[in-house]
């Protein structure tokens, strides 16, 4: 005879195990799709921008973080929620980059993004590394076996620009001052000492 009590041990017992597998089974599937890795990267632009960018590698792309870079070039943002929009550049090209709606405005262009092309992580957007130069113009390119962050442009970033102001001012200033002249204040007297000349700079010049 069947005991009750053991029917509903059985049905527990096989109610955990279902339950424990669905679990492992929904965890798992979260580390699959959370398959992308944090990779540190050196990047130097034009002897001005030398820091460290973090940047992430998924399924052989590199994606790199869009208000950072912004900010190393002094390039206009804002962000309201999964919007990041502002003028960019000395020309002022408004954008507009919505990840609600999946596109990205840079003046009259407009380009439509797909879930494989940015990731949203809790410090920062980033967008895959071809689709700064496809919207931007920036050319970023990475050296991979030397983590190396190299970027080729046209565009007339304003925080280069303003470095490079500062550098010929300084360059001016350093000129002019070395081509100062002093004018004496007293004409030289070069009086007969023993048969010579005594000219007062001597004492300068020991």
């Amino acid at each position: 005879m069947f005991k009750p009590w053991l029917t509903l041990i059985l049905i527990a017992f096989s109610f955990t195990v279902v339950f424990s597998f669905g679990v492992t089974n929904s965890v798992q599937g979260q580390d699959d799709n959370n398959d992308d890795v944090e990779v540190y990267l050196d990047f130097r632009h034009r002897g001005i921008v030398s820091t460290v960018v973090i940047s992430y590698y998924k399924d052989d792309q590199f994606y790199l973080p869009i208000t950072e870079l912004f900010s190393l070039f002094s390039l206009d943002y804002e962000i309201n929620g999964m919007i990041i929009s502002g003028d960019f550049g000395l020309e002022q090209t408004p954008y507009r980059i919505d990840f609600k709606n999946n596109i990205i405005k840079f003046g009259d262009q407009t380009t439509t993004l797909t879930l494989n092309d940015y990731l949203i992580k809790e410090l920062d957007s980033y967008l895959r590394s071809d689709l700064f130069y496809e919207v931007f113009g920036l050319d970023f390119s990475i050296d991979f076996n030397n983590l190396i962050l190299q970027l080729e442009t046209e565009r007339e970033l304003p925080a280069i620009q303003q470095a490079i102001r500062s550098q010929r001012r300084q360059l001016a200033n350093t000129n002019r001052f070395q081509d100062q002249k002093y004018e004496l204040r007293y004409d030289r007297e070069k009086p007969f000492i023993d048969g010579g000349f005594f000219d007062y700079n001597l004492s300068a010049n020991l």
